[in-house]
């Protein structure tokens, strides 16, 4: 692991509507884009945009453990135990994690325990430049957020610098550069 490289930063404006959607907050896409990596909508956002959505609602009290929870009423064909991998993979990404210790965890979490200790590692991890002023009288923000302590390497979704491929799971834990289709 390269515990120097540099935090992944996004700059960009956010719309209030994408987080407060119907006058409350939730994440911007279905929680199963966040956690059900079997559903196409998870393999269209990076680790880094998950983590970041993620951070975002957890810092404003977002309740991720009873949003889940519900999906799955809805959906006993998705067992508990593959969320708690999901999530636990994205605890991987961490520099000061210990990568044995989670997937010995992942054997032994149920989802809430999972959940519990996945929040605060990622809102140690969360960070934005400035939270007084969030929305301006537009619904718009101008604010730089961050995630610090990825492991250094690629990440999913990147595109190579020639811009013809995209770095893709191609297997459970194997990664390549493919094609852009």
């Amino acid at each position: 692991m390269n515990i120097n490289k540099q935090p992944v930063v996004f700059k960009q404006p956010l719309n209030k509507n994408k987080y407060f959607s119907y006058g409350s907050l939730d994440l911007p896409h279905h929680i199963k884009a966040y956690v059900d990596n079997f559903s196409s909508e998870y393999q269209s956002l990076s680790d880094e945009k998950r983590l970041l959505d993620l951070g975002f609602v957890l810092l404003r009290g977002f309740n991720l453990k009873k949003s889940i929870k519900d999906w799955l009423k809805n959906h006993p064909e998705i067992s508990e135990d593959s969320i708690v991998n999901n999530i636990g993979w994205l605890l991987i990404k961490f520099n000061d994690v210990d990568e044995r210790e989670i997937l010995e965890y992942m054997d032994s979490m149920n989802l809430s325990q999972m959940i519990d200790y996945f929040t605060p590692i990622l809102l140690n991890c969360y960070s934005e430049d400035d939270s007084f002023q969030m929305f301006d009288d537009n619904d718009i923000a101008n604010t730089k957020r961050s995630i610090h302590g990825i492991i250094a390497g690629h990440y999913l979704g990147e595109i190579h610098p020639n811009g013809k491929w995209r770095w893709t799971e191609y297997k459970l834990n194997k990664y390549d550069w493919r094609a852009i289709k």
